[in-house]
């Protein structure tokens, strides 16, 4: 008996109960393997089912680092706006004869180098997340790309440092 075709295919489950099935067919010549050529199949279906979820991963990433951005951007305002009123605190000191509020000054001032370093915190962490959403958005466009063009291995090779990177500084944001 000779085999004229084969045929892969697997059903890939996804959240919310989606589901995708990737397969491919393949005729055979007279001079083809058909376990060998089934291999290849099969490692085929596997490279474009990973070279989707990388880029499914990446664009989650993309909605989600915005939102991120926002919060941290929001802290960083709260703590400059401290900062101001320290800054008032400490010139307003000079001028105050009342020991309670004079205290309560100096309290204030006491915090001043807490929210310094925060202050700086935050500035670099909004550096970091901005440049991390520049390069998230440019991977998006290339595994496009290299998916459109079927180089599915290309796109696990270039990106699963990046997208392991971003899911953790997404997933610390949740946790």
């Amino acid at each position: 008996m000779r085999v004229k075709t084969v045929k892969y295919e697997r059903l890939f489950s996804f959240e919310k109960y989606q589901n995708h099935r990737i397969g491919f067919e393949v005729e055979l010549n007279e001079h083809d393997d058909e376990a060998a050529v089934l291999g290849e199949l099969y490692f085929k279906v596997l490279g474009l089912h990973t070279a989707l979820e990388i880029h499914r991963k990446l664009m989650e990433v993309s909605f989600e680092l915005p939102r991120k951005i926002s919060s941290v951007a929001e802290k960083l305002r709260r703590v400059k706006e401290n900062l101001a009123e320290i800054e008032a605190a400490r010139s307003k000191l000079k001028h105050v004869k009342d020991e309670e509020e004079r205290y309560q000054l100096a309290c204030k001032l006491k915090t001043e180098k807490s929210l310094q370093r925060n202050k700086i915190e935050y500035e670099d962490e909004l550096d970091e997340l901005t440049g991390l959403q520049k390069e998230v958005d440019k991977a998006i466009l290339e595994t496009r790309k290299l998916i459109l063009s079927g180089d599915f291995e290309e796109v696990l090779e270039r990106y699963k440092d990046l997208l392991e990177q971003s899911t953790g500084i997404i997933s610390n944001y949740y946790y």
